[in-house]
Parts: C-alpha cells; sequence; structure tokens
C-alpha cells in the first residue's frame, strides 16, 4: 500500500445517466457531457501537516488543462469555481462532448499556488495513486466520473518536483474588506440589509445584496495596487435609506481601517423616500408639499442637491440625466417628517416608509410599482393611481383614506388587492372614521363604451362595495355592479 504525502482524492462522483425518453425524435441533436470535480478529504500519513478541503484558502479555484486523444487541446488552464459542500468541496461541471480525453494538468490556486496533481516521472509522482496525464471518457447527457490526487504545494517543493516547468497561471488577486451598513434607530444604530455594487470605471466587478450584519465583501481586483492608481467605487442602495456612493482603492482603505483601529468600513445609511427612474429615461420629476424645510436630494448619478419644502405649493423637482441607465433616487433630510403631499411619474420601487405625515400621493398617467406599500402613512386620506399599471396597494388595517382612485389599471390590478381595498374603506366606513367617501374602480373601453370594474371582487367584497354605495352613500364608480 502506498504512504500518501498530505493528499486530496479528487474524486469525480458519477451521476446517474438520464436518457432520453422513447418519445422523443431520434434524430434529435445530442446533448454534450459534463464532468465534475470532487474535493474529499482523506487521512493521510502526514494528517498534522496536512490541509483539508474546508480550509482551502478563499476564492481558490480548480485550472485543468484536457486534451483529446490526438493531442488537440480543449482547455488549457480553465478556470473553474469550486463550492463547498459540507464535507466535500465540488466543482461546477464543465462541459465536454462526447469523446475520448486526456486530462494533462491540474492544479488548485487562488492568489498563489495550493494543490497539484504530480506528472508521472516526477520526484513526488510516487505519492499518488495515479499521476498525471490521465485519460477518461465522456458519453451524450452524462457527468462522468474521474479519481484525481493532489498534493499541497508549499514552501518546501518546487513546480518541477511535480513534473512542472513553471506554474503558468494567471490568477487575478481576490481582494476582500469587511462591510457594515448602519441606520439610525432613535437614539441608537442598528445594522440594515443592502444592495451593494463595486464598480470599475463601466464595470461591474460585484453585485450581492448583503444581510444585515458583518459582511465580507469579495471581489476580482489589484491587490497589489501599489501607487494606488486603480480606483473602486462602492455603491449602496436600500429601498428606504439613502444612497451611498464612494471611490477606494484597495491599499488605501485597508490602511485607512488599520489606522482607525476598525475591522469594517463602516457606512451609515440615513430614512429617505426612494424611487428609480425608467431605464432609458433621461428626465426625472418628482413634486412636494409640506411646512417649509430642507431636503437633500440625490439623484444617483452623483449629482447631490439641496431642496426646500414650500407651506403654500407643491414643488416640482426635477433633474436630467446625461446617460441613459436606470438610477436609484434618494430624498433626505429633517423636512422629510413634513412632506404632507407626494407626486411621481414614470418611476418604479417607489418606497414611502419615511414619510409620516403624507396625507396625498399621486402616481398616475405612468408607471408606477407593482405593488405600493402605505402601510407607514397613517395620516393618509388620498390615493390616485389613475392608468398607472399598478398591481397592488397595502393599507394599513385601521387606515382612514377618503378617496382612493384605480381607474385604469384593469390589465394589471389584482382580485386580492381589490378585496383587500374595499375591506379597508368598508371598516373604516362602519366605525365612523370616513363617514363619506370615494372610489374610483372603472376600467374603459374606449371610445365611449360602459366603466366596468377593474377586477371583479370576491363575493364578500363586493356586498362591501354595495354597502358602501348604498348604506354609507359613498361615491362609486363606476356605480353598477
Amino acid at each position: 500500500m502506498k504512504k500518501i504525502y498530505g493528499f486530496f482524492c479528487l474524486a469525480l462522483v458519477a451521476c446517474a445517466v438520464l436518457l432520453s425518453s422513447c418519445q422523443e425524435d431520434e434524430k434529435s441533436p445530442a446533448k454534450p457531457g459534463n464532468v465534475r470535480f470532487t474535493l474529499q478529504p482523506r487521512a493521510t500519513g502526514d494528517a498534522a501537516n496536512g490541509r483539508t478541503a474546508q480550509n482551502l484558502p478563499e476564492g481558490a479555484k480548480l485550472y485543468v488543462s484536457i486534451e483529446n486523444t490526438s493531442g488537440e487541446q480543449i482547455y488549457n488552464l480553465k478556470e473553474v469555481t469550486l463550492v463547498s459542500m459540507g464535507d466535500y468541496v465540488i466543482s461546477e461541471p464543465l462541459a465536454l462532448n462526447t469523446g475520448d480525453y486526456v486530462l494533462t494538468e491540474f492544479i488548485v490556486a487562488n492568489e498563489q499556488v495550493s494543490y497539484v496533481t504530480p506528472r508521472e516521472g516526477s520526484p513526488l509522482a510516487q505519492w499518488v495513486d495515479d499521476p498525471l496525464p490521465i485519460a477518461f471518457s465522456v458519453e451524450d447527457n452524462t457527468l462522468a466520473g474521474l479519481d484525481v490526487q493532489v498534493l499541497p504545494f508549499d514552501d518546501d517543493h518546487t513546480p518541477q518536483d511535480f513534473g512542472y516547468i513553471g506554474f503558468d497561471i494567471v490568477v487575478a488577486p481576490y481582494p476582500y474588506f469587511n462591510l457594515s451598513v448602519f441606520a439610525p434607530t432613535g437614539d441608537a444604530f442598528e445594522f440594515i440589509p443592502v444592495h451593494a455594487y463595486i464598480l470599475e470605471g463601466t464595470d461591474t466587478l460585484y453585485d450581492e445584496v448583503l444581510p444585515a450584519g458583518i459582511n465580507k465583501i469579495a471581489f476580482v481586483g489589484d491587490l497589489y495596487d501599489d501607487d494606488n492608481l486603480t480606483r473602486y467605487k462602492l455603491v449602496l442602495q436600500q429601498p428606504g435609506y439613502s444612497g451611498y456612493a464612494k471611490e477606494f482603492s484597495i491599499k488605501t482603505l485597508r490602511q485607512e481601517l488599520e489606522d482607525a483601529g476598525k475591522n469594517a468600513w463602516e457606512v451609515t445609511l440615513h430614512p429617505a423616500f426612494t424611487f428609480v427612474t425608467l431605464y432609458g429615461r433621461k428626465y426625472a420629476a418628482f413634486g412636494i408639499h409640506g411646512p417649509e424645510d430642507h431636503l437633500t436630494v440625490d439623484w444617483g448619478d452623483g449629482t447631490i442637491e439641496p431642496i426646500a419644502l414650500a407651506e403654500s405649493s407643491t414643488r416640482s423637482i426635477t433633474h436630467e440625466y446625461e446617460g441613459e441607465g436606470s438610477y436609484f433616487v434618494s430624498v433626505y433630510g429633517s423636512g422629510l417628517a413634513k412632506v404632507e403631499d407626494f407626486r411621481l411619474t414614470f418611476s418604479k420601487q417607489v418606497t414611502l416608509d419615511h414619510l409620516p405625515r403624507l396625507r396625498e400621493v399621486r402616481m398616475s398617467f405612468g408607471q408606477a410599482p407593482p405593488v405600493v406599500d402605505f402601510t407607514h402613512n397613517p395620516e393618509l386620506n388620498y390615493i390616485e393611481l389613475i392608468r398607472a399599471d399598478v398591481q397592488s396597494i397595502l393599507l394599513a388595517e385601521d387606515a382612514s383614506v377618503e378617496a382612493i382612485f384605480l381607474d385604469g389599471n384593469e390589465n394589471t390590478f389584482l382580485a386580492s388587492s381589490l378585496d383587500h381595498v374595499l375591506h379597508v374603506s368598508y371598516r373604516a366606513a362602519v366605525e365612523g372614521r370616513v363617514p363619506l367617501g370615494a372610489l374610483g374602480l372603472a376600467g374603459y373601453v374606449p371610445p365611449a363604451g360602459p366603466l366596468f370594474l377593474i377586477v371583479t371582487p370576491s363575493p364578500d367584497a363586493l356586498e362591501e362595495l354595495r354597502a358602501l354605495r348604498d348604506v354609507y352613500g359613498w361615491s362609486i364608480s363606476p356605480d353598477e355592479f
């Protein structure tokens, strides 16, 4: 029995072959097969110094070279992602057409080489059962199996020990930092989730939705930019909170965190009302009204400017973008709690959670978000979403909204949401909170056909609608149903 020098067995787990059913056309094209590598820790002769699959360096990838039996190269140090699966580390499937192949190089690396399969005739070949090259076959629509063993590559060895002149791998550095995002809650701060992006110029290097807490950010970048010439941009977006964007370099960021004695980049986002512009529109506008106070609007393209509320009228705030895109707009500041009237067109993903004194909302003749949440606006009494392609609105069960106009949303509005609107309105009437109200629920048949409900409610909700009309005297359009 051979002694083993701290190696892992890369056992390729064979999966069942799914053959074409007898109902398939016999002439249908064959599907290519796949090969998957499974990294499994095994007992070693020097286990104390051996590495385990669970201890693979962060960001480690598998690099393989494969030839066909004619010597034609199919893959040359092809990068294959490794994924942890309990006690195993498996690779993503690697597609290959039906045929016979030879595995010629097999290396695990991140910023440096970690594990290598030695070649036949090399000084370390004796430590594995089957050194390279290794022959294997792939069949149509199958996941092939192959046993490959690797040895750790460390300071005690050279590439020549494994039968290589050198490891001709250009591995992208894998820089990372910790990120914590907070929001104020009274006199304290709490972690909040956030959508994080890292940009390099126009390229997006990182795009992840992060949970609340301390998150490790890893992306392909330049760890060794001693002159700080490579600049990245961290962009944070979370509905209901101010946007954030800041340029940084890896070296400077790490030095700043070290100097401050911090283990994470800490960012505080402030309560805001937010929306996202429709892609391709170079113009954004919204209207607000409330007691005189100040706000700040971040248009999402690097433009941040102050705005002022006006007591006497609704202010129209506009912005023109230089390029096409879809922009995250956030409005925040001390005046947020005083906004009473909000108007918006051509937008999506609107969040109004932090407008406690909001009384009127108009988002008509455009594209409203599919779902608009009004549960955080206790003083709301007027909603206008006419021909806005809205699917659903959410009201607090004890809401006292005097007028809700949803006309023209007959192709989008959900019956379940109409049931909700009718139930909340009926309860407000019965309890005397809205003695006289109005509901606009009409669909249209151009040019001048009879009006009809935008969607048919449930039988119970329909009875509540009739009671609002006949018992409580509400104005209902259409009034026949």
